[in-house]
């Protein structure tokens, strides 16, 4: 190990905790005036949801416990905020602890140790042991309800606390989402966070923004990589989305929703899976209930093609056979999550019209030149001298063109920005066709009588004879051609 490096989270709890047993080392703890302050505002303002005081290492601590509206619960979501926060903080975790309770899942937002203000992340790990004997005792809640399902949640170095927690066992976890997952950089630690996501059997969902804090995104393909060859891990990143996630609308919890009921719901999700009966009961009630608007994700499974009915066997020609009972329409499948629509950009402001340009003055109209005298027609039958043709009077002139008024400017157009498209929800499952009904034996087909015989067909009449053709007349003589008469004058 290099001589700046660090020592691992797991080993500085470990001598530090040795340390405070033997008495040779004052023991970094909980600041318990900061969580007393945390707890007497949010039990003053608390609407939703109960409190309730958990005991670890000899210290209680506080929750909020939000059960499911829904007359079906799927399990409890547990959530750890992330450092120097509280179990009902407005950026992201009072979000999640309202929206699952919607949507037939129970939600328990634990208070995790905190150090004084200003205090940085490294100043935490000390705190990590402290932080494991509150989860334990937040999972023994969660199952004292007999939740089948349980999912742990951690925001930041909340989620950090839950990577370190549950490297050794999964104690009775199904799945594990971390939120904006920071690395550290010192090597140890981060060896421990690639590690983890490396050999974990846990399912996993590592969420972040496009916008987080620079040790979450810089580190983001790091973790990527770790979890290449891990089939139980999975990477999303939320575009233009910063560590508060203040612009998706709803679109973090809607992801995180979408990818439990995916992962955790469909029982390949760690252990305690559910009974065969209890799945089926469990998935009758999904399929009556409208799930959130969600986001686009993984077009579901295609169903299995339904068995296609023995062919029956061709009988002979005759009355057609009775048509065979057309075989059961297979489920439906499940309709995915519909992914959430962008907002619209703003509408630029119109220009204004420019104004419109005088019209010019029309030029006065010339006069009419005058028309010629006609000339005297001759007499009939002696073609008359034509009269002489009338001189052709002046034509007048044009008037002046009027000027044209000058055009108007145009006015400046807006901006027009389009909104972004939200992802496109799964798509479920789906259902299996039924099975095609037999086709019915055919009959047999009647015999064809014989044809009649055709008659001789009758003799052909002599054709009659041709007429002779009458004589033609003499031509008549031609008369005489009148004379010419006197061509007129």
């Amino acid at each position: 190990m290099k001589n700046n490096s660090f020592v691992s989270i797991k080993k500085l709890t470990q001598v530090s905790l040795a340390l405070c047993l033997s008495g040779s080392l004052t023991c970094v703890a909980t600041d318990t005036s900061r969580e007393n302050v945390f707890a007497t505002d949010i039990q003053q303002g608390l609407n939703l949801g109960n409190a309730v005081w958990l005991e670890a290492d000899g210290k209680k601590f506080l929750n909020i416990y939000t059960d499911t509206t829904q007359s079906h619960r799927d399990g409890v979501i547990i959530i750890l905020h992330d450092a120097g926060g509280h179990p009902n903080r407005e950026a992201v975790i009072k979000s999640l602890r309202t929206f699952f309770p919607n949507h037939h899942w129970a939600t328990l937002s634990v208070q995790m140790p905190l150090r004084e203000e200003n205090a940085g992340s490294q100043d935490y790990y000390p705190l990590f042991p402290e932080a494991k004997t509150r989860l334990l005792e937040a999972i023994k809640f969660a199952k004292k309800e007999k939740s089948e399902k349980i999912v742990v949640i951690g925001y930041g170095l909340g989620g950090l606390m839950a990577s370190y927690i549950l490297d050794e066992q999964t104690l009775g976890v199904n799945a594990l989402i971390t939120i904006s997952l920071p690395v550290p950089k010192a090597s140890d630690p981060n060896t421990k966070v690639l590690s983890f996501i490396a050999k974990s059997k846990l399912p996993m969902l590592d969420i972040y923004g496009s916008l987080d804090l620079e040790s979450v995104v810089d580190s983001a393909r790091d973790r990527q990589l770790a979890g290449k060859d891990n089939l139980y891990y999975q990477q999303i990143k939320i575009e233009n989305e910063g560590r508060l996630y203040l612009h998706a609308d709803g679109l973090l919890e809607k992801r995180i929703y979408s990818w439990i009921d995916k992962k955790v719901l469909d029982g390949i999700a760690g252990s305690g899976s559910l009974s065969s009966s209890r799945t089926k009961q469990v998935r009758d009630v999904r399929e009556v209930r409208v799930g959130p608007k969600g986001d686009s994700g993984d077009q579901g499974e295609k169903g299995d093609q339904g068995f296609e009915g023995i062919k029956g066997e061709k009988g002979d020609a005759g009355p057609k056979g009775e048509q065979g009972q057309q075989g059961a329409q297979g489920q439906q499948g499940v309709r995915g999550d519909q992914g959430v629509k962008g907002d619209q950009g703003l509408q630029g402001v119109a220009g204004q019209k420019g104004e419109p340009g005088q019209k010019g003055t029309q030029g006065a109209k010339g006069d009419a030149g005058l028309r010629g005298d006609q000339g005297v027609k001759g007499d009939v039958g002696f073609k008359g001298d034509p009269g002489p043709k009338g001189s052709a009077g002046p034509k007048g002139d044009p008037g002046a063109k009027g000027d044209a008024g000058p055009i108007g400017e145009q006015g400046i157009k807006g901006d027009s920005l389009k909104g972004d498209q939200g992802p496109k929800g799964d798509q479920g499952p789906k259902g299996d066709p039924g099975s095609k009904g037999d086709t019915g034996v055919k009959g047999d087909t009647g015999v064809k009588g014989d044809a009649g015989v055709k008659g001789d067909p009758g003799s052909k009449g002599d054709k009659g004879d041709k007429g002779d053709p009458g004589s033609k007349g003499n031509l008549g003589e031609k008369g005489d051609k009148g004379e010419k008469g006197d061509k007129g004058q």
